[in-house]
């Protein structure tokens, strides 16, 4: 395992064997919604944009989506790294930060706490609760 100085003041985390090949450009730290990622600037079709360290990492297929399985971005080892279908990726995503239960899928409702869980993007009641934990073992038992 190698790092890759990126800007910011941050590195990335690459397999030995991608190091030489990787560290032949500039790499940024972009900020994403919840983690940084490495990319570096491209030009397509005459046009200037980036790609990310991970789609040089594991070369994407159509359809599928680049996944950090431990939802650190700047960990681009092969072992960290699945392709997944936009479905896929969701299940692995973090709580928002606006998130009062500290539960995934479980909310306050009035008095009670309640458990949904959205599938296909359809949202199942899963019933309301006394306690927030009562609540997170229904949406676990669903899941």
């Amino acid at each position: 395992m190698k790092q890759i100085t990126l800007t910011r003041g941050k590195a990335a985390l690459v397999d030995d064997d991608m190091y030489i090949y990787l560290n032949q450009w500039k790499w940024h730290a972009i900020k994403g919604r919840n983690t940084f990622y490495a990319a570096r600037h491209i030009i397509r079709n005459g046009k200037r944009g980036y790609i990310t360290m991970q789609h040089d990492v594991l070369s994407d297929k159509k359809g599928f989506i680049i996944d950090h399985i431990d939802q650190n971005g700047l960990n681009n080892l092969r072992r960290n790294l699945r392709r997944v279908n936009i479905r896929g990726n969701s299940l692995n995503s973090c709580q928002y930060k606006n998130n009062k239960s500290g539960f995934r899928g479980v909310y306050k409702h009035r008095k009670s706490w309640r458990a949904d869980k959205t599938v296909y993007g359809h949202t199942i009641h899963l019933g309301s609760f006394q306690t927030k934990e009562d609540a997170a073992m229904a949406y676990i038992a669903a899941r």
